[in-house]
């Protein structure tokens, strides 16, 4: 039965809600599963509506300064890519993989928040054909600054 109080779909209350956002600052999705009995994916479908409206919020007018990088989540060559306004100190988009693919969904992500690509001038990012090739099919006026640590070791 929808309740005024809770979201559409979701199947818990507000304060729930707030109650599991509240953990999640401090511990993993794991373990908010374990103090409120119940399973991660429930858990995660809150967090996900919560980051999405987040996301909606935020301002990128003057986004200027691109930085892109990767991490490993595990062992297995399992990355993701991290996409920064390094001007603001924020991530503004994580995708899944590191592939071309991954550069190009970014853009797309930022076209439909409203972002001016035109305005990208530097990017620092790895010097990495995936990396390039998604940057000059998509944002191609901007300056390509490599990150000197890859380069280094």
């Amino acid at each position: 039965m929808e309740v005024p109080w809770a979201l559409p779909g979701i199947g818990f209350t507000l304060l729930f809600e707030i109650l599991v956002l509240q953990l999640s600052r401090e511990m993993s999705v794991a373990g908010v599963g374990e103090v409120t009995g119940e399973q991660a994916n429930r858990i995660w479908r809150i967090l996900g509506h919560y980051v999405e409206r987040a996301r909606r919020w935020v301002d990128l007018s003057g986004f200027r300064f691109l930085g892109m990088d990767e991490f490993s989540l595990r062992k297995g060559h399992v990355y993701m890519m991290s996409f920064s306004d390094l001007e603001a100190f924020r991530v503004i988009y994580l995708g899944e993989s590191r592939r071309k693919e991954v550069v190009e969904e970014f853009v797309g992500d930022l076209r439909g928040r409203g972002a001016d690509l035109g305005q990208i001038e530097p990017v620092c990012c790895h010097m990495w054909d995936p990396y390039l090739h998604g940057l000059w099919n998509n944002v191609c006026q901007a300056q390509v600054v490599f990150d000197r640590f890859p380069i280094m070791h």
